[in-house]
Formats: C-alpha cells, sequence, structure tokens
C-alpha cells in the first residue's frame, strides 16, 4: 500500500530495496508479536539498513494495519507498537501525522471496516500521548452533513477515546476543542421507568343493604377474612355518627319491606350464624393440632439452636487473622505506581516513586531487608501483570533499586552469619577453657 509519497519512504532507491526491507520488517512482527517492547526497539535500531527507514518503517505498519481481510496483529498490539516506536524514533511522529492525515483524505476511498480499524488504533494513540492531537488539520470533517466520511471517522475516534477513558475525563476535556467534542453528543444517562399506578380501592357496599350482608360484602372484598395463620381477622366495629345514621335508616327500611324481605334476612343471619359455628370449629382444630407438634417444634427449636452454635463457632475459625504487613505494603507502593495525580494527570516517574518510598520509612517500618524486598517485587509484579511487555518494562525499571535491595540483603546476612560464626568461636574458647580448668 502506496500512502506517503515516494520521496519520504523509497528516495533514490530501487523497488528491490524496498521489498527486502518490507519483508524484513513483516518476518519480526510475526516473530516478535508476544514481545512487543523488544519488537519495538528492533524496528527502530535493529535493521541492518544504511539509511533512514523511519517513512518506510511507518507505511508498513500501516499497510500491515489495513490489510484485508485481516491484519498481520491485532489492532491493539498495532496501536502500541506505534506508541513504542513513536517515543523511541524521534523522526517516526512526523511520518505518523502524515499517514494519518492522508487516510483522512481518501476515507471515502477505504471500506468501513479498514475505517474502524484505522478510528481504534488512532484512539489509543492519542490516549496514550496525554490526547495531544493537532485537531485544527481535521476540521474539514465538521462542516460535512451527517453521515459523511470524514465526519463519522471522527465521531468513531471520540466515542473511542471516551470508551478508553469516560465522559468527564480532564485531559480529554482539555485538549479537545470543544467544536469536536460537540460531535459526541449529550451525554447518555439512565431514565428510569414510570411509577405503576396504584390499584383502585374496593367499592364501598351500597348503603341500603342489611347490616350481615355489609359484614360479608367487605370479607369477600378484602376489608376481613383471615390472615396468613388462618385466624379470623375481626372487622373494626368503629363507625361514625353518619355510619350509625345510615345503618339505621337501612335497618328501618329493611323492616318495612315486607315478608319476603324478614325471610331473606332470617336466612341471611342462619348462615351467619353457621359461619361463626364453623370458625370456632376450625380454632379447636387449630389449637389441638398446635398442642400435639409441641414436643416435635421444641426439638425443631433445640435443633436450631444447636445449629445457630455450630455456624457461629464456625465462623469464629473461619475470621480472617491479620493481615501481613508486607502485603499491605506492597498494596500501598502498587496504588501510587499507578496514580495519575493532577493537574498532569500522568503515571509518576521512578524517582518519585522511590522518593515515596524513602518518605514513608518503608525498610523501617518492614523491620527488615527481606521484607522490603518482597513487598517491593510483589508491587511491581502486581503492576505489570497486564502483559509480558508491562512486565519487562516494570522490571527493567525498577531493578536498580532492586539491586540495592538485594545487596543490602546479603550485607545483613554477611553480618548475620559473621556474628553467629563469632559466637561459635566464643562458645569453643569457653568450652576450652572449662577443659583446661578440669584439667
Amino acid at each position: 500500500m502506496r500512502i506517503l509519497e515516494s520521496q519520504y519512504t523509497d528516495g533514490s532507491r530501487g523497488a528491490l530495496e524496498r521489498f527486502i526491507a518490507e519483508e524484513m520488517i513483516i518476518d519480526l512482527l510475526a516473530a516478535f508479536d508476544a514481545h512487543r517492547v523488544e519488537l519495538a526497539q528492533m524496528l527502530c535500531s535493529g535493521l541492518p539498513l544504511p539509511y533512514d527507514y523511519s517513512g518506510l518503517l511507518c507505511e508498513t505498519l500501516f499497510a500491515q494495519l489495513l490489510r484485508l481481510p485481516h491484519p498481520r496483529l491485532t489492532p491493539v498490539a498495532f496501536s502500541a507498537l506505534i506508541a513504542h516506536t513513536a517515543l523511541l524514533r524521534p523522526a517516526f511522529p512526523r511520518y505518523l501525522a502524515g499517514s494519518v492525515r492522508q487516510l483522512y483524505l481518501r476515507l471515502q476511498f477505504l471500506a468501513p471496516e479498514l475505517a474502524g480499524r484505522l478510528a481504534d488504533v488512532l484512539a489509543h494513540f492519542i490516549s496514550n500521548m496525554s490526547f495531544r492531537w493537532p485537531w485544527d488539520k481535521y476540521r474539514m470533517g465538521l462542516a460535512q452533513p451527517p453521515g459523511g466520511p470524514q465526519r463519522t471517522f471522527l465521531i468513531a475516534v471520540l466515542h473511542d477515546l471516551v470508551k478508553l477513558t469516560s465522559w468527564d475525563h480532564q485531559l480529554l476535556l482539555q485538549e479537545t476543542p470543544a467544536e469536536f467534542l460537540a460531535l459526541l453528543g449529550d451525554q447518555p444517562g439512565f431514565v428510569g421507568l414510570p411509577m405503576p399506578l396504584p390499584y383502585p380501592p374496593p367499592a364501598a357496599p351500597p348503603a341500603g343493604l342489611p347490616a350481615v350482608q355489609q359484614l360479608q360484602l367487605q370479607q369477600q372484598q378484602g376489608g376481613g377474612g383471615t390472615d396468613g395463620q388462618g385466624e379470623v381477622q375481626q372487622v373494626p366495629e368503629a363507625r361514625d355518627e353518619g355510619g350509625d345514621e345510615q345503618m339505621t335508616e337501612a335497618d328501618g327500611s329493611a323492616a318495612a319491606a315486607g315478608d319476603s324481605t324478614v325471610h331473606e334476612q332470617d336466612a341471611a343471619a342462619g348462615s351467619a350464624a353457621g359461619t361463626d359455628e364453623a370458625m370456632q370449629h376450625i380454632e379447636q382444630q387449630q389449637q389441638q393440632q398446635q398442642s400435639e407438634a409441641g414436643p416435635s417444634l421444641r426439638q425443631q427449636a433445640g435443633g436450631d439452636a444447636a445449629m445457630a452454635e455450630a455456624d457461629a463457632g464456625q465462623q469464629e475459625q473461619q475470621q480472617p487473622e491479620v493481615q501481613d504487613p508486607e502485603m499491605l505494603w506492597a498494596g500501598k507502593l502498587l496504588g501510587v505506581m499507578q496514580s495519575r495525580p493532577p493537574p498532569e494527570y500522568k503515571p509518576l516517574t521512578y524517582e518519585q516513586v522511590i522518593e515515596w518510598i524513602d518518605k514513608q520509612e518503608m525498610a523501617q517500618q518492614l523491620g527488615s531487608p527481606a521484607a522490603h524486598l518482597r513487598a517491593v517485587i510483589r508491587a511491581v509484579l502486581a503492576a505489570g501483570s497486564k502483559s509480558c511487555s508491562h512486565c519487562y518494562v516494570l522490571i527493567e525499571r525498577y531493578s536498580p533499586y532492586l539491586l540495592k535491595l538485594m545487596e543490602q540483603l546479603d550485607e545483613e546476612q554477611q553480618q548475620q552469619q559473621q556474628q553467629h560464626e563469632e559466637g561459635a568461636e566464643q562458645v569453643k574458647s569457653g568450652q576450652q577453657m572449662v577443659l583446661d580448668t578440669l584439667g
């Protein structure tokens, strides 16, 4: 793939030399994919080429990224490799900006899949460079209508930046112009579901019904009935004066209704009396069942108490012991190594971390060089657990301090060995003196 002009990649060299250089780069990508830091170092200074090949290297990396149907490496691998190469080779960022610019201008000729790969890699690179990017050279996308290739590409890059950080990241808001941030739209938020409408209250019984029928109707609608234990809930008898007057008028109208109404009331009263007798019979049966089940309930209660005591004892045995001081200090040191304090929001340097260790008197708090060394090693390995490349970089960064701690540990062990030998000599001389005295 040709992205830059030939004067920036080939110079006056022939096509054969370019082919050989490209094959060397591709072979290194395939052989050292798992060791990206070493791969970046080899690509920057390990190629036996007698000229500046920064432009050719940049063009080859983007050509392998935009390779169909699949890239040579994953897009994340290319983004990490490009970021390392930009830091190790001073001339590389200039060709990187030119390549991205040329691809940005040709987005209408790129497949959507390739534009998405380019957006992912560019967003990852910008996040590694403290969100600094020459956005002014990409303003042509702002004037395009929705759906334009450049405008869609910018939206994809900004959305990837938000995914890598957050909507309110301080550096993202500071380094990105407001016109580009407006492409993101409104910040999404969760809108709760509407509250359900309350159930309508049960309808009041008609005022003209007798008292017994009103009671039965209230029980059917939920005003009375039984609770969860089978006991009858009593309907409150308190009424206001208006209710008493209504009941009196209802009784009067029922008394004047005639013989047929009287017979209906007698039947309703008889049914209510039968209901009361049935309820009393049910209560007697429940009391009898409770009296028969008394011993079994007491046994069950005793078993529950024993189980509760056993659970309490097991919890006491499973209570965590006091945490190891080495783990505590390793956690503190890990937090310092991964912190990004304001206002620059950059990770601390090696010197700043060592200065924090000295200020906190970590060695004195742990009591021995061996404990201090183990705590530092734990923090370094935990910080580099993301990948092999991170682990290699951190071990190489903190290797001087680790070597210093190992030397202190060797000195302490030599002093202890010397003290042990001196004590053994004193014991031996004391024993010899005792033998001489006895002899």
